[in-house]
This record gives C-alpha cells, structure tokens and sequence, in this order.
C-alpha cells in the first residue's frame, strides 16, 4: 500500500459491522486464505445471490488483485497507521523478542530493588565516618600503637 504505508508499518483498522457500506477509496483489511490485507477498493459488483463483492487493489500494485472481496471477509477500515511499529511487533512475537521482553523487566526491577539499597548503605558509612571527631581518630591510631 506505498506510499500510504509500507509492510512494517503497524496499521490500525476500525471493526465494522458484517452489513457496513464500503465504496471505491476506502481502505480496507480483510481475511484471504491466512493472512490479513488491507488494500483501497477499485471497484463494487454483485455476485449470483445479489451480494456485494469487492474489487481491491494495493496503491503500489498495476493490477487488481484476482480474486474479490465479500463481505464476510472484511475486518474493517483503515484508520491510522505508525511508520516501523509492526515490525518491532513482529519481534516480540519470535522467541528471542519474547524472551528480551520477559527479562528485561525484570533485570530492571532486580536492579531497582538492590542498588538503591547499597547506595544508601554507603551514604550512611560515610557520613557515619565524616561524623566521627579528629580526636577521636588520633586516639585510637594511638591505641593500636600502643601509646596513650
């Protein structure tokens, strides 16, 4: 569907009702075999039992696609769409996107719950030490050296 939106896009298709009107321009998403669609329709017609079927066809593409669209098969209409997202989407979905997306947050909670602890630890050492009088510190160098 170039220029409109390329295949990694992330493509954001409005439900419609099985008995919604849909004429030539719009941009729809449908079911074909197992895979999802979304082309602009060319073209209406009727089959035998007077039904609407639709002729679609990709912006990028010459030709119209072969086989025609029924109504049943339609998702909905195009909405919106998010340039790169599906491809990161589709990612997620592999078991290395997956695995990133489990560990991940919880590296980070790991992280939030041990080092701010030690932090602190350390902020009450020094100042603990900082709080400590010189003499005080004289006084026991003298100690361990034996004078008094």
């Amino acid at each position: 569907m170039a220029p409109l939106f390329d295949e990694d896009d992330l493509v954001l298709v409005r439900n419609t009702p099985e008995n919604a009107v849909y004429y030539p321009g719009d941009v729809i998403c449908f079911h074909s075999g197992d895979v999802y669609v979304t082309h602009r329709i060319d073209s209406i017609g009727e089959d035998e039992n007077g039904s609407a079927v639709y002729t679609t066809k990709g912006d990028a593409n010459n030709t119209p696609d072969r086989e025609s669209v029924r109504s049943e098969q339609i998702l909905g209409i195009y909405i919106a769409h998010f340039d790169g997202w599906g491809k990161a989407l589709m990612f997620i979905q592999t078991p290395v996107g997956m695995i990133i997306c489990v560990m991940l947050p919880i590296f980070i909670v790991i992280l939030l719950f041990t080092v701010p602890p030690r932090i602190e630890a350390r902020r009450k050492r020094t100042k603990k030490q900082a709080a400590r009088p010189v003499s005080q510190d004289i006084a026991d160098k003298n100690a361990a050296n034996g004078r008094n």
